[in-house]
Formats: C-alpha cells, sequence, structure tokens
C-alpha cells in the first residue's frame, strides 16, 4: 500500500494560448451535447476562423455524419499551424491551479498536471490505483486512439477525484501569477487560471494524502486502494492508455518517449462542494409498455417494496406511459440497483422492442416516459462521498450511472501540451 502520488501526478510543459480571444478559444468536451447539434452549430458561427481548440477536436455530434479521415487531417493541420504560429505559452515542468465558476454560481477548485498511464486502468477488475468508475465502451475509443497517436498536441478534458475530506490538496494559497481569466461561451460560467507558485508544496501535500496511515483511514486494510478515480473524460484517459500500450508495444518501453506515457488532466476533489452528482435516467421510447410495470414487479419481487424502510431503501420510480409506481430496492447499494435496473430495461426492449435513452434531468425523463409507447425508470442519486469506497469494494459502475452537475458543467478545452 505504499504509494508515491507526487510521481503519478506530476507537472508538465503546459501550453495556453497567447494573444487571442480566449472565449473563442475554449470550447466544451467533445462528448457533450451529443444529440444536441444545434449546440455545436451555434459554436461553429461563433468561433468562426480564430483561433480555437474546436478546430483541434472532433465533436461527437458529428460521428457518422462528416467524413472523419478528413476531420482528423484537418486536427491535424491545425495543430501544426497554432505550433508554427507561436502564439502560445509554454509553462515548462509546472502545475495550473483553477477556479471555475459553474453556472449556478459555485467555485469549483481543480489542479492541471500529468498522470501517469502505468498507474491507470480501465479495466472492470483491477488493483490500480488510478481507476475508472464507469463502465468503458470499447466501440467509443477508436476514433480517440486514431486522432491522439498521431496528434502534435494533446488537449484535456478528463476530470480525475482526489478523495480530500479535508481538503489538504486544493486551496487558494497555491496561486501564484494568474495566466488567464474570462467568461467560457455558451452559458459555461468564468475561468480563472494560476501559476502553481510552489510544486514542492503540491508534491507534499500528495505525499500527505497517500501516506499509509491516510489511506488506512479511509479504508481501512485494503491491499489495492485507490488514489485517483476518474469523474468525467474516461474514454479519452482509455484512448490515452492504448496509445501509450501499443507505442511500448511496437517500439519498446526504453525506445518510447516519455511524453505519451502521461495525459495533462484536473485533479478536482470529489468533496467539493460544487461537485455534485446527479443520476442518470433511463427511457425506453417506442416499446409495448404494456407489461412493464408488472415484469418490473415480478423480476425483482424479492427485494422490492412499496414503501420506504430506513435508511438503507432506494427508491426506483418506474413509468409506463401514464402508470406510475415507486418501488424500494431494500439493503441493496445503488451501483447494484443501477446495474440490475440496466439488464432489466436491456432484456425488456429485447423481448418488446424500443430504444433506450439515457437522460439526466428527472423532470425531462418522468415527461418522455409518461407518453404512449414510453416507459421509463427514474435512479437514485449515487452518494459521492461512498464512490472511491464503492469502486474498491464493488468495482466501476455501469456506464450511464451518474453525472458530474450538468452538461455546460463540464471541462472546457484550454490547456494543451506537446505529445509529438
Amino acid at each position: 500500500m505504499n504509494f508515491q502520488a507526487s510521481k503519478i501526478f506530476v507537472p508538465g510543459d503546459i501550453i495556453i494560448p497567447a494573444d487571442c480571444d480566449m472565449e473563442k478559444w475554449s470550447v466544451i468536451a467533445c462528448d457533450q451535447f451529443t444529440s444536441e447539434i444545434s449546440y455545436w452549430e451555434e459554436v461553429q458561427k461563433i468561433v468562426g476562423n480564430a483561433p480555437s481548440t474546436l478546430h483541434m477536436i472532433l465533436p461527437e455530434a458529428f460521428l457518422g455524419k462528416v467524413n472523419e479521415n478528413a476531420e482528423r487531417m484537418n486536427i491535424y493541420r491545425s495543430m501544426t499551424e497554432f505550433l508554427q504560429k507561436g502564439k502560445y505559452k509554454e509553462i515548462k515542468n509546472s502545475y495550473i491551479y483553477v477556479k471555475r465558476r459553474l453556472e449556478n454560481g459555485l467555485i469549483r477548485r481543480g489542479l492541471i498536471g500529468c498522470l501517469d498511464l502505468e498507474a491507470y486502468s480501465f479495466e472492470t477488475k483491477t488493483n490500480s490505483c488510478i481507476r475508472a468508475t464507469e463502465g468503458t465502451v470499447m466501440k467509443r475509443l477508436p476514433p480517440r486512439v486514431s486522432i491522439r497517436e498521431s496528434a502534435a498536441l494533446e488537449l484535456p478534458h478528463v476530470m480525475v477525484f482526489v478523495d480530500d475530506p479535508e481538503n489538504i490538496l486544493l486551496s487558494d494559497d497555491v496561486a501564484g501569477d494568474k495566466l488567464y481569466d474570462f467568461d467560457l461561451m455558451m452559458r459555461g460560467g468564468h475561468i480563472q487560471g494560476y501559476l502553481v507558485k510552489d510544486i514542492n508544496e503540491i508534491k507534499n501535500r500528495l505525499e500527505k494524502l497517500s501516506a499509509p496511515a491516510e489511506l488506512r483511514r479511509k479504508y481501512g486494510e485494503s491491499e489495492a486502494p485507490i488514489l485517483f478515480a476518474i469523474g468525467d473524460g474516461n474514454h479519452s484517459l482509455a484512448a490515452a492508455k492504448l496509445c501509450w500500450e501499443d507505442m511500448k508495444k511496437r517500439f519498446g518501453k526504453n525506445m518510447v518517449s516519455e511524453t505519451m506515457r502521461y495525459a495533462l488532466v484536473e485533479i478536482v476533489n470529489i468533496h467539493d462542494p460544487a461537485v455534485i452528482f446527479e443520476p442518470i435516467h433511463k427511457v425506453l421510447f417506442k416499446t409495448n409498455n404494456g407489461a412493464f410495470l408488472s415484469e418490473f414487479q415480478k423480476t425483482f419481487s424479492d427485494c422490492l417494496s412499496l414503501s420506504e424502510d430506513g435508511e438503507s431503501s432506494k427508491k426506483v420510480e418506474v413509468i409506463a406511459g401514464k402508470e406510475k409506481v415507486s418501488f424500494y430496492f431494500n439493503k441493496m447499494s445503488v451501483r447494484n440497483i443501477i446495474k440490475i435496473c440496466e439488464e432489466f430495461i436491456s432484456l425488456y426492449s429485447s423481448e418488446y422492442g424500443g430504444t433506450i435513452d439515457y437522460i439526466h434531468g428527472s423532470n425531462e425523463a418522468r415527461e418522455k416516459a409518461s407518453h404512449d409507447n414510453n416507459a421509463g425508470l427514474i435512479m437514485p442519486t449515487i452518494d459521492k462521498t461512498q464512490l472511491f469506497a464503492s469502486v474498491m469494494k464493488e468495482g466501476v459502475f455501469p456506464r450511464k450511472s451518474f453525472s458530474i452537475g450538468n452538461g455546460r458543467d463540464k471541462r472546457y478545452y484550454l490547456e494543451a501540451r506537446k505529445i509529438h
């Protein structure tokens, strides 16, 4: 249980643009608003031909709708032009301290640095000290891998959690010179970034967090504690991991640039009040919903009740058109409830037809599930303070288990790092 956290999350040579419109430069993560092309069309109008990270990513909303090979070439060209024009500042061997004011007014604090991919695994069962929290969908990795493997720059949107209830790591006293301060486009709030004035102080705090006594205090005598858990952007981090492993196989570990061994990420304290976990609900469209309620009750008859039974009870609201019933699962973890509900709705759709979608807002999910020939499950909220312990005990959550705030609260592309 001896980890050197200061060697797992390290300072990097971080690039930020100079002499450009920062609001146009910074756009939201590519995996947001995937079903709302209008959002990305509006971003395109705002950016135009101005220098922007938009020209260096492929929003997933456009996957299958554009020539992806041509788009990848455009991305490489944009990165090369940005570097050749030299309109950027490279901050050597540094961390950046970030303060992000969200749409709801709360301030989320973070730390930009480089995470060691050797210590990370996205496998369902792993003892790695950096782990995914939700299941990885392998078919989502190839587009990311194909871009990263030849890209000149890395643009991060990965948010990584640290379990720091005493807030040892992230506080305003680490902030030095201000690097940027601007409004994010499309109601993304406001962001400020500061050069960390003493990287040794950060390293000392990381070592304190990963000290054996601290890990025992939080997790008992576990032989495989988690230091960092991936909150957002796991598929991008998984793609970086695949690229690194592929390069090692092709060239040998000692012949590969250490640059590719790391990924630029933002560390966030899971106990930060601005980190709000919201459930993701399941809606089944265009199905024969006549048996949905009865099949749900029959499937889980041994662990359901119609009334709450103490704090261990977790409510799932089951909707089939105009019918609605609240059921309570007793003495079962939220992770396992999400797992069995996902299995149920998948099996139901295979027998009765329909398409499953994942909806973030409970009111929106209820409205959609209440239409004729639709059905849905309104899921319980995960206790964020138990996320690390739950993943250590039970493994990763099923995909689409939770969201960290709303879509506009996700990380925007801003900083970059040379990787080729």
